[in-house]
């Protein structure tokens, strides 16, 4: 029986003209602008989450108050 061989295609690298590059740039600065506004948005929502501890802790103290001694 023959050995089986597998055949790989070597991929030629070859330099971004003055045009690729260009256009690699502002992608990158695109994708990054993007990634800002996706950590703000974090950010308000973990703000969000903060002010709705806060309340929360506020609607028990009114529970507490409205409690009569027995």
């Amino acid at each position: 029986m023959k050995a089986m061989e597998e055949v790989v295609e070597e991929k030629e690298v070859k330099p971004l003209i003055a045009e690729q590059l260009e256009l690699y740039k502002l992608q990158s600065e695109s994708e990054s602008k993007s990634d800002d506004s996706v950590d703000e948005e974090e950010e308000d929502a973990d703000e969000d989450d903060d002010a709705d501890e806060g309340e929360e802790d506020d609607d028990d103290e009114e529970e507490d108050d409205d409690v009569s001694p027995r």
